[in-house]
């Protein structure tokens, strides 16, 4: 910690790398990769949904096909 001699982190500025970020640039930036993440997250909970819907269908006719073969 700090022992009386450090400065007050300063908030106007963070600095990334070399490159220093306005609050309102970090915060932007912040903000986009929270929309990508979640943007992300619905893509794959939507592809899962679909594969699961797929999966569902190809059983359902792979039983009816089954019931078929039984019934002659």
């Amino acid at each position: 910690m700090c022992s009386g001699k450090c400065r007050p982190m300063r908030r106007s500025k963070l600095t990334l790398g070399n490159l220093p970020l306005t609050e309102a640039a970090y915060l932007e930036d912040e903000e986009f990769v929270r929309d990508v993440l979640a943007t992300t997250t619905e893509d794959r909970m939507e592809k899962e949904e679909d594969r699961r819907k797929e999966e569902e269908y190809k059983e359902e006719r792979r039983r009816k096909e089954e019931y078929k073969k039984k019934e002659e």
